[in-house]
């Protein structure tokens, strides 16, 4: 069975951009809320310490990650309803 496809991926208007997008801006909360949590934490119990850095880091890391998380799940998703489409 060969599969032709007659409908390329739109990158332009994708799923993948508007997924990117809002699962940083959900990276961004996780990574704030995580880091509050993580210094409150540490300033009740044993100080300041690297263990506060890295909760810090959260707030970097966690919106990239998500953000490419985002891209290939929404290209995924997209290519799926492409082939979906065609077939179904």
């Amino acid at each position: 069975m060969e599969i032709k496809f007659t409908r390329k991926l739109n990158l332009k208007n994708s799923w993948g951009k508007v997924l990117a997008k809002w699962m940083s801006l959900l990276g961004l909360l996780v990574g704030l809320i995580y880091s509050i949590g993580g210094l409150i934490v540490d300033l009740l119990t044993i100080g300041l310490n690297a263990g506060t850095a890295m909760a810090f880091g959260a707030v970097i890391i966690l919106p990239v990650l998500c953000g490419i998380l985002g891209i290939i799940v929404g290209y995924l998703a997209e290519l799926i309803t492409i082939i979906a489409k065609k077939y179904l």
